[in-house]
């Protein structure tokens, strides 16, 4: 079965909307939108979850990374490792691994928060100098 197919049968089947559904997983819901439709709308092409999204949507359905990798014919994952870590970067990650699941939902939340805010963004250091 295709992840498409798995994603909007289960969503169907639990009555989920697909907002409350992306929810449960920890995903936009638009990512739930380009899984089901197995399109990314900016570049045309098909979707290819990484090892952390497909986690977070068995996480999701109650099942395990392993069962639902099991269930998933012909889908592509990106497993690209991460690397060149800048010294901050992985003093940070190294951090975050010692977070119960509380903790780090905390820390993923106030990321987005400053990657979001005028004050902590790119755009703003770059526009500035």
């Amino acid at each position: 079965m295709k992840l498409s197919q798995i994603v909007s049968s289960y969503r169907q089947e639990h009555g989920f909307s697909m907002d409350v559904f992306a929810k449960k997983c920890g995903v936009s819901k638009s990512y739930i939108s380009m899984l089901e439709n197995n399109v990314n709308p900016q570049s045309g092409k098909p979707v290819v979850p990484t090892i952390v999204t497909l986690k977070k949507l068995a996480k999701g359905m109650d099942m395990d990374l392993d069962a639902l990798i099991s269930i998933i014919d012909d889908q592509p994952v990106d497993i690209s490792p991460i690397s060149n870590l800048t010294f901050e970067e992985g003093l940070l990650l190294k951090k975050f691994r010692l977070l119960n699941s509380s903790g780090k939902e905390k820390v993923l939340d106030y990321i987005s928060l400053l990657a979001n805010s005028d004050a902590h963004s790119k755009n703003t250091e770059s526009s500035a100098v």
